[in-house]
């Protein structure tokens, strides 16, 4: 299933889109007015600079958060993944570029 799928399939409410880069991605450069962008750099589209290892949001402030080709940028994935879980409500969707299916399962 591809990234804009997994969106319009699973997505729903106010979301957090963690490394969210230029926004071309997921939203084509054109976030809806339902998602806060994040990342670690400033993008035209970046409404809040953080480090996805904390996240600056109460428990439950988001419907959905998104993780789509973060985990590999960072250096501890389950802290970052903990830190989703804290902040969604709901759902947490993860995208992980396949490059190797053993480099995969390592």
């Amino acid at each position: 299933m591809n990234r804009k799928d997994l969106v319009r399939d699973f997505a729903k409410g106010y979301i957090l889109d963690v490394g969210c880069g230029d926004a071309v991605f997921i939203w084509d450069g054109n976030p809806p007015p339902n998602v806060l962008c994040t990342d670690i750099e400033v993008y035209v589209h970046t409404h809040v600079r953080l480090d996805a290892n904390m996240l600056p949001f109460r428990d439950n402030s988001f419907d959905t958060v998104f993780l789509m080709e973060v985990l590999e940028h960072v250096d501890d994935v389950e802290k970052v993944l903990k830190e989703a879980l804290r902040v969604a409500k709901e759902v947490v969707l993860v995208s992980y570029p396949f490059e190797d299916r053993e480099l995969f399962i390592r």
